[in-house]
């Protein structure tokens, strides 16, 4: 081979080496800076879930503290309902039994209940709210506790309760003083279990009410305990006969409220008195239109 030859072959193997390492080169920049972009992915995802996180972390924290808002606003509704019952208390009209009947020219209805707590007395209670009226409930012993709830709903909306004797067997509360004041203090007794030992209530009904002269010394007695018994002055004859349509109760509201400034109204809240709970609504209406306020007695 000659000179000539080998120096042209060197120089073909020379491009050829120069081209390899070309190439080579080419593609080590090509791994590195795909790695670069594969570490720059990687660190997009790490930054990603990071912010993720945060977003999580102050998510939570905003949750918290909507939890704590919440909390504070509950206590604030608690406020709110201590307010309003503080308000309730001060604009709830009582008057002592003494002087429900003075001779004014102030027109006032004081609703009575008798011989609850039942499940219509629930209702009766609705309605109550519904016309921000408040009454007062005689209960008796054998029917509170088995409603206590009831009893607790009653004293907490404000209403007052007063004592029906436990039983209200005419024959065996009316046998002797000893038994009826027996069963005054076990209802008694019986109400301080459900609402509190620090509960009192010096209201007490007759069962048929406390008029006639055989009950003279039962009323002495119920004085001497230091309880004041209310009677009625007017009623919706709800006890009387056959079980009258709402109608007919409306109609006696209005026969013996008629020509009275102040009506002590006797209605009963017992499970049967369903015509009772319906008539209710008119009885207040009626009461308002002939400009009747709404009290407690105490």
């Amino acid at each position: 081979m000659s000179r000539k030859k080998r120096f042209i072959r060197f120089i073909f193997l020379c491009i050829i080496s120069i081209v390899i390492i070309i190439i080579l080169i080419g593609n080590h920049k090509s791994v590195s800076y795909s790695g670069k972009k594969i570490d720059v992915q990687n660190n997009d995802k790490n930054n990603l879930n990071e912010n993720s996180n945060q977003n999580s972390i102050e998510v939570e924290q905003d949750y918290n503290e909507t939890d704590l808002s919440t909390d504070n606003r509950e206590d604030d509704i608690d406020n709110d309902t201590e307010n309003d019952t503080e308000d309730d208390i001060d604009t709830v009209l009582t008057v002592p039994v003494e002087e429900a009947y003075k001779k004014d020219d102030r027109k006032i209805a004081f609703l009575t209940f008798d011989d609850g707590p039942s499940k219509n007395t629930t209702e009766i209670l609705k309605i109550l709210d519904e016309e921000n009226i408040k009454a007062t409930f005689f209960v008796l012993g054998k029917l509170a506790k088995y409603n206590d709830e009831t009893i607790k709903d009653i004293y907490n909306k404000n209403h007052k309760i007063g004592n029906h004797t436990y039983s209200h067997e005419y024959r065996k509360i009316y046998s002797s003083t000893d038994i009826l004041l027996n069963e005054v203090n076990k209802t008694n007794e019986i109400l301080k279990g459900i609402l509190g030992d620090d509960f009192k209530s010096n209201l007490f009904r007759f069962p048929g009410g406390s008029f006639g002269e055989n009950k003279s010394v039962y009323r002495q007695a119920i004085k001497n305990q230091g309880y004041k018994y209310v009677d009625w002055n007017a009623l919706n004859k709800d006890s009387e006969g056959r079980n009258k349509t709402p109608n007919e109760l409306l109609l006696n509201i209005k026969e013996t409220t008629k020509n009275k400034k102040r009506v002590i109204i006797l209605m009963h809240d017992s499970a049967t008195k369903k015509n009772t709970v319906e008539s209710l609504p008119m009885v207040i209406d009626y009461l308002k239109n002939e400009g009747y306020e709404f009290g407690v007695l105490d």
